[in-house]
Formats: structure tokens, C-alpha cells, sequence
């Protein structure tokens, strides 16, 4: 997969650009490949799929942009191109797996049990102080039955909060190291590993 940086922030991007006059959009994806990427080859006539960003305009203004990629085989790559001087190209290969690393997807597992149980404990406790809930008929008002819930639940608030704070703080980290956004990263291609030279 061939990606260039943007002009304006350095973020891995797919080359894109408005369609031209006079050109199908497979051609005008095709234009814009050479323009920003500095490459030529045939390109396909049906889109691979689409996205939407929000692009900016002059200052702050931004308008919502729906992007089709067309699939370019690409048979020359130029050394000068167009804006050569303003952009990098480089090719990546696809991710060896799609989702987040198993450790990661395992955390985020555990993660939402916890807070399943959280949401029944909390409903146990409404139960009984309140006497309302879809657990009243099973636990009835019975303040005796409260320190089973009460405990667990307040355990399990500390570590949700706990595991909100650590996971902004490792966004924050990626932006850091990374120079982009986690999320920017997931639709921008950081992703994928960059080929070996």
C-alpha cells in the first residue's frame, strides 16, 4: 500500500484530491496518484470502498469530504513528481492481523466484564436501598443483603476509573511518540508496518 504525508500535519494518507473536469473518478484518483505520490499504472474502474473526514478548509472551517479509493497498480514510480517537495511516499505492507494486539484485545475483554459486573452490582444495590430495578423481585429491599454489593461495586468503580485515566494517558503517549492521534493513527495508515528497504 502506497501512502504519502499531507501537506499539513506529516500524517500517512492515501493520495486524494477533488474530481477534475473532464475525468471519470477512477481517472481523476489515478491524476491525483501522480500528482501526490508521483506514480503511474492502470486504475481500476470500481471503488474499493469509501470514507469520510472532516477536511480543513482556510483557518478553521472544515466540511465533511466523502473519499472513494480506486485501486492504481502501480508500474512506474517518478523520482521528481509534482510535489516531491512537499510530500514523502512510502510503501507499507498490510498488518499481519485486523484488531487491536491479543494482550490489548484481552484487556479490553476483562475490561467490559468488569464493568458488566459493575452494572449488576449497581442494579443489586438499587435493588436494595431503593427498592426499585429489574432485581427487586429477587432481592427485594433486604438491607442485610447490601454489603455483599456494596464492597465489589466500589472496588470496581476505583479500577474503571483508574483503567479511563491509564488509557488516555497512553493516547496521549501514542500522539507523543507518534506525532498523531491513536484514532488518526487507526484510518491513516501508522497501522501498517512500513516495508523493509
Amino acid at each position: 500500500i502506497l501512502l504519502v504525508t499531507s501537506r499539513d500535519t506529516g500524517r500517512w494518507v492515501t493520495p486524494k484530491g477533488n474530481p477534475m473536469t473532464g475525468l471519470t473518478d477512477p481517472l481523476s484518483a489515478a491524476e491525483e496518484a501522480f500528482e501526490e505520490a508521483g506514480v503511474r499504472g492502470p486504475v481500476g474502474k470500481v471503488s474499493l470502498g469509501s470514507f469520510h473526514y472532516d477536511k480543513r478548509l482556510s483557518g478553521k472551517a472544515r466540511r465533511s469530504t466523502e473519499v472513494a479509493l480506486y485501486p492504481l497498480e502501480v508500474q512506474t514510480e517518478f523520482d521528481d513528481w509534482d510535489e516531491a517537495h512537499e510530500r514523502t511516499r512510502q510503501w507499507f505492507t498490510e498488518p499481519d492481523g485486523f484488531g487491536h494486539h491479543p494482550l490489548a484485545a484481552g484487556v479490553y475483554l476483562a475490561f467490559y466484564v468488569l464493568v458488566l459486573v459493575m452494572a449488576v452490582t449497581g442494579l443489586a444495590l438499587a435493588a436494595i436501598d431503593q427498592g426499585r430495578g429489574p432485581l427487586v423481585p429477587w432481592l427485594g429491599h433486604d438491607l442485610t443483603l447490601k454489603h455483599l454489593f456494596k464492597t465489589p461495586h466500589d472496588v470496581l468503580e476505583e479500577f474503571v476509573w483508574g483503567f479511563i485515566l491509564l488509557h488516555i494517558a497512553a493516547l496521549i503517549l501514542h500522539e507523543a511518540r507518534h506525532g498523531v492521534p491513536l484514532a488518526q493513527a487507526m484510518v491513516s495508515g501508522y497501522q501498517y508496518r512500513k516495508e523493509k528497504e
